[in-house]
């Protein structure tokens, strides 16, 4: 009988201490992290992305004009390199009409080298001007979307057709636009603006831009799953930023690793930064409330998954290799 009262007193104190602490309780909620072996690419890889049926891993590899491409089913494969056109700095991959295209960003070129996966070659170029640095597909795969800082002070993002491979519309947004999505229903692009500390909402049934402040030095944007939150992030504070994708107010922002560049959300709806400064990525909650961090390597890039979502696969820009990294539920 006397210890049924200090047994209550533990559980109500346990209870306060979780309450709060919500980071602690979210924490639970998200995976160990394993580094296992990296794989060798070309010089400086920056961007990645796999292939929908998850047997095929695309990197850009900017220092050595290169794309490489990693059979993922067979664990013997070696990366094949092909030409990627000049500087190749992010790339995505378009399934629409006849079949796998990657659209290959090159930064030196101004201009997107048009890869065909099928025969492993360049098939065509799309001459898009000024400085090109990231890419985008819309929904359905039948429109590429790149953010170009242009050759004057105001950036644009350039609109392809990724059949004809027709520049369709070039729209101005800020200064040093740096990273660029779609949202699923496919009717409105976000641009992050490196150089005006800004994000563009352009909406495509009218073009209409409107910009609105956000956190200092943007360098990665992603989309949550469900379309309600964007995910930020600010290199100069190395913090992520989460705004509301409909009204681009911010709700919060929480510390991650030094200077997050790219940003990737896990299909559990895990937030992943790759951290430039220190050689880690962070792998938040949805709501950024706790966060779990690893070492990976030198100056990463650019995340992206394993069709299954247990593995993350990392670019690492001085080291030219790609980090791989295992998340256990």
């Amino acid at each position: 009988m006397t210890r049924r009262p200090l047994f209550t007193v533990r559980c109500l104190i346990v209870l306060a201490w979780m309450i709060l602490t919500p980071s602690v309780i979210f924490a639970a909620s998200l995976p160990r992290l394993e580094l296992l072996k990296p794989i060798k690419s070309g010089k400086a890889p920056y961007g990645l992305q796999v292939s929908p049926d998850g047997r095929r891993l695309f990197v850009a590899n900017f220092a050595s004009d290169e794309i490489g491409m990693l059979d993922l089913s067979d664990p013997k494969a070696n990366m094949e390199l092909i030409y990627g056109g000049p500087e190749p700095i992010d790339l995505a991959l378009s399934l629409a009409g006849d079949g796998d295209k990657l659209f290959v960003v090159n930064f030196r070129g101004g201009q997107v080298t048009v890869v065909s996966t099928k025969d492993v070659r360049a098939s065509d170029s799309i001459k898009v001007g000024g400085q090109p640095v990231a890419i985008g597909i819309a929904p359905g795969g039948n429109r590429a979307f790149v953010a170009n800082w242009g050759r004057s002070r105001i950036g644009h993002v350039d609109i392809i057709d990724t059949q004809s491979h027709e520049v369709l519309k070039s729209v101005d947004v800020g200064i040093r636009p740096v990273a660029v999505v779609i949202n699923r229903d496919g009717d409105v692009v976000y641009v992050a603006n490196g150089g005006s500390n800004s994000i563009t909402r352009l909406e495509l049934q009218n073009y209409r831009t409107t910009e609105y402040p956000c956190i200092e030095n943007p360098d990665g944007l992603a989309l949550s799953a469900n379309g309600q939150w964007l995910y930020v992030a600010g290199a100069n504070g190395s913090q992520l930023a989460l705004m509301d994708a409909r009204t681009l107010k911010e709700v919060r922002r929480v510390a991650v690793g030094a200077r997050p560049f790219g940003i990737a959300v896990h299909p559990r709806g895990w937030v992943v930064t790759a951290d430039r400064g220190d050689g880690t990525i962070s792998v938040l909650d949805e709501d950024l409330s706790g966060v779990v961090k690893i070492k990976v390597g030198k100056s990463p890039n650019d995340i992206t998954f394993s069709r299954d979502g247990t593995l993350a696969y990392v670019s690492l820009e001085k080291e030219n290799k790609i980090a791989v990294v295992r998340l256990i539920p």
